[in-house]
């Protein structure tokens, strides 16, 4: 009989998006059974009360202040009495037999130690849901473009897997965090997410211990996940993102990241790339007294702000800053 479950949901004032999540749990297939974990990060937004009026059965945790989605998860990881540990996001929606085809996987592939979906967005486009560590010249390719201009060149869509046909399941570096799925044991032996890591680069981080483990993390794109991305980080203003994601706190775990796994020489490298392109396009645009011209001329200033607060703040990449992070540079400066 499989293993099982245990389904660790985050939540950060996405109780809209929870919702539908749980609902969409409800409906499972999976022949173990599972067992469904919020973490709730942010206290007095209506999670509990929702969760007691329309899912009773769901297992709440309030830990009263916004740990961060890596540690957040780990106390959802203690709280775990399954086989098989499911992180998944409160703005992910499996269809009902996603579960019981990812645990099969496992089970059949016994050196697969994590594997995801392939991701779709609300509209049925196919998102990127599983890539390859970058390397510098990737993150050139992406800061100009190229990565997106020539989205199936073997070269420029190295990172995304953006060439690839998603035709069968496929080894990979690392999956999106939005659904991983990971047997217990090996999580515990891994001891979960780095605590580190508040927000951003903590899938990257633990997809790399699962291969130092001697594991696979394996893409299933037979496996189709609807995934509205951004959910959460959706909430803050535009000046503090780029997308969907939260400038400065990414800025502060990409430091972390390369830090860690490059020394102080990754961080120099990775984000003194981004800091010359973006420098180059300030100049650009600088000139251009035009509305449009002077708009993308401060946000490309802000944005070198940002750089060289994160690298201050972190000691390129060798402190962590307090949590819980802020994205608000005025905290910092």
């Amino acid at each position: 009989m499989p293993g099982k479950v245990s389904v660790i949901i985050v939540n950060y004032k996405s109780s809209k998006f929870l919702d539908k999540c749980l609902e969409t749990l409800a409906k499972t297939e999976h022949e173990g059974g599972i067992e469904i974990i919020v973490v709730n990060n942010s206290p007095g937004d209506g999670t509990e009360e929702l969760i007691q009026e329309k899912h009773p059965s769901v297992i709440l945790v309030t830990p009263g202040t916004n740990l961060g989605f890596g540690p957040a998860n780990n106390v959802g990881f203690d709280k775990a009495t399954g086989d098989y540990h499911l992180i998944l996001n409160p703005d992910a929606y499996p269809p009902p037999d996603a579960i019981s085809q990812c645990v099969a996987y496992l089970d059949a592939h016994p050196k697969v130690g994590m594997v995801g979906p392939r991701f779709i967005n609300d509209h049925r486009e196919l998102q990127p849901s599983a890539r390859m560590f970058p390397t510098v010249f990737d993150k050139i390719f992406m800061l100009t473009g190229l990565q997106y201009k020539y989205r199936n060149s073997r070269i420029f869509g190295r990172m995304d897997n953006t060439w690839w046909d998603h035709s069968h399941p496929k080894r990979v570096d690392w999956c999106v965090g939005a659904f991983l799925l990971i047997p217990a044991d090996l999580n515990k032996r891994l001891g979960g997410f780095d605590d580190r890591f508040f927000l951003y680069f903590e899938e990257w981080d633990l997809c790399r211990r699962v291969a130092k483990a001697g594991r696979e993390v394996h893409i299933l794109p037979h496996v189709i996940v609807q995934h509205t991305a951004g959910g959460s980080s959706a909430n803050a203003d535009e000046g503090e993102r780029v997308g969907k994601q939260l400038t400065l706190l990414r800025l502060f775990a990409e430091c972390l990241y390369y830090y860690k796994y490059w020394g102080r020489l990754g961080p120099w490298v990775m984000l003194g790339i981004e800091r010359l392109w973006f420098s180059l396009r300030y100049v650009k645009n600088r000139g251009d007294q035009s509305p449009e011209g002077q708009r993308k001329s401060q946000a490309m200033k802000l944005h070198l702000r940002q750089l060289k607060l994160a690298l201050k703040v972190t000691r390129y990449g060798s402190h962590m800053p307090p949590h819980p992070w802020i994205p608000d540079m005025s905290v910092y400066e």
